[in-house]
């Protein structure tokens, strides 16, 4: 299994996040539009329900990867909500 503290990971995270805010002005949450989402500073813990995350479209768990194709932005509670589902 892929390790989620990756180079492709943090460098794609990064990518995906410019394009977000390039298409909406601001990060957005791909599924519910909520926004301005706050993205949490490292060592922060992911907790508030507007926190921005990276969410695996197809989870690592069932064989999905750190690639841009597989990465969006998702809130904390489309993501919480969404589990290790595939979506």
């Amino acid at each position: 299994m892929a390790s989620r503290g990756g180079t492709q990971y943090r460098k794609n995270k990064k990518t995906i996040l410019g394009a977000n805010i390039q298409k909406y002005g601001k990060i957005t949450c791909e599924c519910c539009k909520k926004a301005p989402l706050v993205q949490n500073l490292p060592g922060e813990k992911n907790n508030h329900k507007y926190s921005a995350t990276i969410d695996h479209i197809i989870p690592l768990s069932k064989g999905g990867t750190h690639a841009l194709t597989n990465l969006k932005v998702l809130c904390f509670e489309c993501n919480f909500a969404k589990g290790g589902e595939v979506a």
